[in-house]
């Protein structure tokens, strides 16, 4: 199958002006891709036992900390517990 509309669209909607070269090219590295993704659809794992669910993650329990935040401590532009910033008005 032909891929080359499917990647003038996408290049269209990420904005890339690629060239009917580079077109044509990912257009074969498209279908090279599917086609391999096709293969591995034909894989039969009605053998293969399924494991990976009934692995359950070790996770490690929340503790709340306190600690002290000072959000002025890295700025030298503050005043009386606000941030200096540039005058906007006159």
């Amino acid at each position: 199958m032909d891929y080359k509309k499917e990647v003038e669209k996408l290049s269209k909607t990420a904005r890339l002006k690629l060239s009917e070269e580079e077109k044509t090219r990912f257009a074969a590295d498209l279908t090279s891709v599917l086609e391999a993704f096709d293969k591995l659809d034909e894989v039969d794992t009605s053998q293969i036992k399924d494991d990976c669910k009934k692995h359950t993650p070790i996770l490690r329990k929340d503790k709340a900390e306190e600690k002290e935040f000072n959000p002025f401590s890295n700025t030298k532009h503050k005043k009386d517990n606000y941030f200096l910033g540039p005058r906007l008005v006159e």
